[in-house]
C-alpha cells in the first residue's frame, strides 16, 4: 500500500472515530435530558427500559470508537512518513477515550437513579 493510500485510510479511521465518539455524546446527553425531565416520572420498567437501550447504544457507539483508535494505530505502524509525523503508535488514545466514556456511560446512569431517588423522598 502507498503512503498516500495509508494517510485516505489514517484520515477515514479518524473521521469515524470523531464520528462514533459525537454519536456517543449526542445519545448520552439525550439520556441525560430525559433523566432530569421525565426521570421523576418514569415508572420502574420505563427507567429500566431507557437505561438498557441507552447503556447498548452507548457501549456500541463506544466500542466503535475504540475499534477506530486501534486501527488508526494500525494504520500509523505501516507508514514510515505517518510514523515521523505521529510518532510511534500508543496506546494512550484507546485507554484515554475507553475510560472517558466508560465513566461517562456510569456517571448516566447515576444520575437517572439520583433523580428518581431524590422523586421518591
Amino acid at each position: 500500500m502507498t503512503e498516500a493510500e495509508l494517510m485516505e485510510l489514517l484520515a477515514l479511521y479518524m473521521q469515524n472515530n470523531m464520528l462514533g465518539f459525537s454519536l456517543y455524546l449526542t445519545i448520552t446527553f439525550a439520556y441525560l435530558v430525559v433523566a432530569f425531565i421525565a426521570g421523576s416520572r418514569l415508572s420502574r420498567f420505563q427507567a429500566i427500559a431507557a437505561s438498557a437501550l441507552y447503556l447498548f447504544a452507548a457501549f456500541s457507539t463506544a466500542m466503535s470508537t475504540l475499534v477506530n483508535l486501534n486501527l488508526v494505530n494500525l494504520v500509523t505502524a505501516q507508514s514510515e512518513a505517518l510514523l515521523q509525523l505521529n510518532g510511534p503508535p500508543t496506546n494512550f488514545w484507546i485507554i484515554y477515550m475507553g475510560t472517558v466514556m466508560f465513566v461517562g456511560i456510569i456517571v448516566s446512569l447515576y444520575f437517572l437513579f439520583d433523580v428518581r431517588r431524590r422523586a421518591d423522598t
